[in-house]
């Protein structure tokens, strides 16, 4: 009896709950009776329960974001498997990825790129290979686990993480460093990847090591060592072009390094390029002995375009040994080789350098034919040499008119020399800068003053604006250029003069200061799109025909475009006055923040404006009193 009355309880409550069920009611059992108690039409009702059935059901990754993060959830299984190595390296490189975001900025481009918390593939690749390698060095199988950070250092190269990808690298070096029963190709191997990273990161030193170290291991490795001649031949000449000072050196080393390639292509290759760096030394008897190695090689293949610079080379060789007839001959010979390809850039070239050969033996006939056919053919064709040879063909017709002009000039006396052909820079209308070693620089004292953050600067715009004022007259009245270095402010379609009638017509902030440092006739200006005065400007042609040496800066804002057009102007070598009082920024603590920095970095000269203007006009009475006594 007490079972039968708990079985009707039971049933009694799932019917209340059942009844209560909307979903139940209308979906899963649409039978007459509810629909009638629902008063839903049967097609609705089963339209309903199609589109329940047809609703795509969460996936794990989809799960993981309402439970907790893939992150966390990875993390666990790591430490419940007892992979704590693992867990712990997993942390350091997701620490490692932040704090290199923090450091390089918001405005860099891998600041852009997700953190690796929110790529739930390669998360996964990572903590799947992390905990392999893990194991496996338990079970003392070092090759796998070699072959673990591997995958992970390839993985990440093409995905184009390339700081994962070469610490992943520098693991498989470990591995193979610490542990002396790994198979030594893999030690090579590791050695090969070490040092193309470097290579791709630009630290070809690093590469070269790890190349060095990468022969020597795969000494009796046939195949390898063949391949790492070749890795160290493209290197040293890279260095070679990097290094200015040691070119002949690395050169040599790429030489020898490709006679172990067993590549003749390249060895032959970088033959004329050490020929090329004795001609350069000086030492043309070296460059010789390779040339003509090359010369021989490309005669023999075929090669019409090395064989045209061999014989280039050799004629230039030549020349400088004064031995012309032969210079002429292997450049007749390239012109003969290459005859029939009148149209040809080869054919070019051939003429070219045969040109150039007949204006240094004043056969100026010869050259302007020869170099006028060059010059046609790569006018045509539009290629890389039609300027080389667009000025070769206008001085052989300028060395054959010399004569003539000679002669001119002789006939003519020094005072129609001096009317017809020297100007002054009266004549030149203004267009010549003044010259002064030290120039003024206002940074976008032109500036409507309308941002985020200008309540405290507002505040003591005025008084920044009267020194600089002050400061500008004092420059004037010692002969000073001004330069107004204003930011276009994203009006890319304005000039100057319209961004001083924005600031000078409108109501906004600035227009006090705007007012106050009204550009005079005199006074010159330079647009500039980003912070620094420098940045993609004619600001440095603009000092340099100032001669000028010395820099005087102010303006705003003194911890942004102040500050980076001070860097800018450092890192070319001129000494730099920042007045103190005569920068601002947003607030105090950056303005004096920014000072110091320049200060210490820039070796700028922070003194208030009122002791600069005395050293200004100090230095201006020194060099009045100096043209005076010269005059006398």
């Amino acid at each position: 009896m007490a079972e039968a009355a708990l079985y009707r309880t039971k049933a009694a409550a799932e019917t209340v709950g059942k009844e209560k069920s909307a979903f139940y009611r209308n979906v899963i059992l649409p039978s007459k009776t509810y629909r009638e108690t629902s008063k839903l039409p049967l097609p609705q009702v089963k339209n309903a329960a199609t589109v329940y059935e047809k609703q795509t059901s969460l996936q794990k990754e989809d799960t993981e974001k309402y439970r907790s993060s893939l992150r966390r959830q990875l993390s666990i299984d790591m430490l419940r498997n007892g992979h704590h190595r693992s867990f712990r390296e997993l942390c350091s490189i997701l620490a490692w990825q932040k704090e290199d975001r923090e450091r390089l900025g918001p405005e860099h481009p891998l600041h852009r790129r997700p953190l690796l918390d929110n790529e739930i593939d390669k998360m996964r690749k990572l903590c799947t290979f992390l905990t392999k390698a893990e194991e496996a060095e338990r079970h003392s199988q070092y090759s796998n686990m070699y072959n673990s950070y591997l995958e992970l250092a390839c993985y990440f190269l093409k995905t184009d993480d390339r700081w994962l990808s070469d610490y992943f690298y520098e693991k498989c070096l470990t591995v193979a460093q610490t542990y002396d029963k790994l198979d030594p190709q893999l030690a090579a191997e590791a050695h090969l990847n070490v040092g193309l990273a470097g290579e791709r990161g630009g630290d070809l030193m690093k590469a070269l090591h790890s190349f060095e170290k990468y022969r020597e291991l795969s000494e009796n490795y046939p195949k390898l060592k063949l391949d790492a001649s070749l890795n160290l031949t493209r290197l040293y000449m890279k260095l070679a072009e990097r290094r200015s000072d040691d070119v002949l050196q690395y050169v040599l080393k790429a030489y020898e390094a490709s006679t172990q390639s067993g590549d003749k292509k390249v060895e032959n290759e970088t033959s004329y390029k050490l020929g090329q760096a004795y001609l350069e030394y000086g030492d043309v008897d070296s460059a010789l002995k390779y040339l003509h190695a090359y010369y021989d090689w490309c005669q023999k293949e075929g090669d019409d375009e090395g064989f045209g610079r061999a014989s280039e080379a050799l004629a230039t060789c030549y020349q400088k040994l004064a031995n012309v007839e032969k210079s002429t001959e292997y450049l007749t010979k390239y012109l003969e080789k290459v005859q029939g390809k009148e149209g040809d850039i080869q054919y070019a070239r051939a003429c070219s350098a045969l040109g150039f050969i007949h204006n240094t033996l004043s056969r100026y006939d010869s050259a302007i034919e020869s170099l006028s056919e060059a010059y046609r053919i790569s006018r045509e064709s539009r290629h890389a040499d039609l300027d080389r040879n667009r000025v070769l063909f206008g001085i052989a017709q300028g060395l054959k008119l010399r004569p003539f002009f000679n002669d001119h000039v002789d006939r003519m006396d020094t005072h129609s020399l001096n009317s017809k052909y020297l100007m002054t820079a009266e004549d030149l209308h203004g267009f010549v800068p003044d010259h002064n070693d030290t120039v003024l620089l206002l940074i976008d004292v032109i500036n409507d003053m309308n941002f985020e953050g200008n309540e405290e600067l507002i505040k003591r715009i005025d008084d920044v604006g009267k020194r600089i004022s002050d400061l500008k007259h004092a420059a004037k009245a010692s002969g000073i250029p001004v330069v107004y270095v204003n930011d276009n402010f994203s009006r890319w379609q304005s000039n100057f003069q319209a961004l001083l009638e924005h600031c000078l017509e409108e109501d906004v902030p600035g227009k006090g200061l705007a007012k106050l440092l009204t550009p005079d006739k005199d006074d010159y200006f330079v647009l500039k799109p980003k912070h620094s005065g420098f940045y993609c400007t004619p600001l440095d042609i603009l000092l340099d025909h100032f001669r000028a040496k010395s820099l005087i800066l102010a303006g705003f804002a003194g911890n942004i475009c102040v500050l980076f057009t001070a860097n800018d102007a450092y890192m070319r070598g001129y000494k730099i006055y920042v007045p103190g009082d005569c920068i601002d920024s947003n607030t105090v603590e950056e303005n004096e923040a920014s000072l110091k920095q320049m200060e210490k970095l820039c070796k700028a000269d922070i003194r208030q404006s009122s002791e600069l203007i005395k050293h200004i006009s100090k230095y201006r009475r020194k060099q009045v009193q100096k043209d005076v006594q010269e005059s006398k």
